[in-house]
């Protein structure tokens, strides 16, 4: 083999391994660039989760890498307002409405400007298929990302709680469970048991032992005016209680006090009244006339026989309801202070809760010289009055 053939192989395998050596190299490289793009996307979704919160577990890898990539690159957008002066919209989802009917009317309505982005976030957390149907309010005011979490729960932020006429302390209790407040009906009793202080009235309010002496535990018994109350779902019992008793406070007015106090009654006396004639009157019109027949008894010195009294003495026995009716003879024979049939005057506290028209009816009475009333016949509502006992007797049914 010559010598110049040696060199050419010589140079040729020298060429071959510098060759491998570059290939080597790049090969070194490419894989080190992928690894540290796998470790990089792998770590993506880390970084939206914190952003972000958990995505959902629906996802599989590469969709949670996709998804972080893209809402990543739009945090900003995600966590600000598109207009932050914007007011709020009333926006209701129907029942069954799909996510991309809901998601063009978001935009339609000006509170959200980027629909794509807005889906993907939705696909991101698993929140495009949990959007509840209801009403909300919504603004551009506020960032997608509120919006999203906004739709995931069309429970209202606010309960409307009723107190109905004539109720008692524990049919106002027994209302709580179903509300939607949090917390238990023995929970606004224990605060019912407290005499409240700070109001025009606490000090008319007999001190809880005396109550307890009469029969009943609650001395706001008569004062839970009949109304609507708007109070925020994490209210606490002492909050409805306040918000009833300021109620209270501001609608019984100064003149319907003096009205009141011109019947020669406290106004402790004149809600006791009321809560009976709250459940003799059907109609609102009779209350004033109602009003003026136990008004005279009591100036004449005659037993008020009332038979709401005693149905709130009795209304606690077990499976009668709290108002039952027809009354029985024995029920009327109940030693209670309540029995208005056995004890003379008002009984020791109102026996639930008068509207502000029966409240009104013992301040500004008719002016009659009834001492008798009784249901019609007919099933109106409507009462029949007398002013002897003999013109009552002639009024009963036939």
């Amino acid at each position: 083999m010559s010598h110049d053939f040696r060199l050419q192989i010589s140079r040729r395998n020298a060429s071959i391994r510098s060759t491998y050596t570059v290939l080597v190299v790049i090969l070194i490289f490419l894989c080190t660039a992928i690894v540290f793009g796998i470790i990089y996307a792998l770590g993506l979704p880390a970084q939206a989760e914190k952003a972000f919160g958990k995505p959902s577990s629906k996802l599989n890898t590469w969709q949670k890498i996709s998804l972080s990539v893209k809402l990543l690159q739009q945090q900003d957008a995600l966590s600000h307002p598109g207009n932050p002066s914007a007011a709020m919209l009333p926006f209701e989802i129907a029942k069954d409405e799909s996510t991309a009917s809901i998601i063009k009317r978001l935009q339609a309505g000006g509170i959200i400007t980027d629909p794509s982005l807005f889906t993907l976030y939705l696909q991101f957390k698993g929140q495009d298929t949990s959007i509840q149907a209801g009403k909300y309010d919504l603004s551009a005011a506020m960032s997608p990302i509120q919006i999203a979490f906004t739709l995931q729960d069309a429970t209202p932020k606010e309960i409307n709680f009723n107190i109905l006429r004539g109720w008692r302390v524990e049919e106002i209790a027994a209302a709580i469970p179903t509300s939607g407040f949090e917390f238990t009906a023995e929970a606004f009793l224990q605060i019912a048991r407290i005499r409240p202080p700070g109001y025009s009235f606490s000090e008319q309010l007999p001190a809880n032992s005396k109550i307890v002496a009469n029969g009943s535990p609650y001395p706001v018994e008569g004062f839970l005016l009949p109304d609507t109350y708007t109070l925020p779902r994490d209210a606490d019992p002492v909050m409805l209680m306040t918000a009833i008793l300021q109620n209270f406070d501001k609608k019984v007015d100064a003149t319907i006090r003096q009205g009141i106090a011109e019947q020669d009654l406290s106004i402790y006396e004149g809600i006791t009244l009321a809560s009976i004639i709250e459940h003799e009157a059907m109609l609102e019109d009779e209350e004033p006339t109602i009003a003026s027949v136990y008004l005279n008894r009591i100036t004449s010195g005659m037993k008020l026989e009332a038979d709401p009294t005693i149905q709130f003495a009795v209304g606690a026995q077990a499976g009668r309801g709290w108002w039952p009716s027809p009354l029985t003879v024995t029920d009327l024979e109940t030693d209670s202070p309540y029995n208005t049939y056995l004890y003379d005057g008002l009984p020791p506290s109102p026996i639930g809760s008068p509207t502000l028209s029966a409240i009104r009816a013992v301040a500004f009475p008719a002016s009659s010289g009834y001492f008798y009333f009784r249901a019609l016949c007919d099933g109106s509502g409507k009462h029949a009055f007398a002013q002897t006992y003999e013109e009552h007797v002639q009024n009963a049914c036939r």
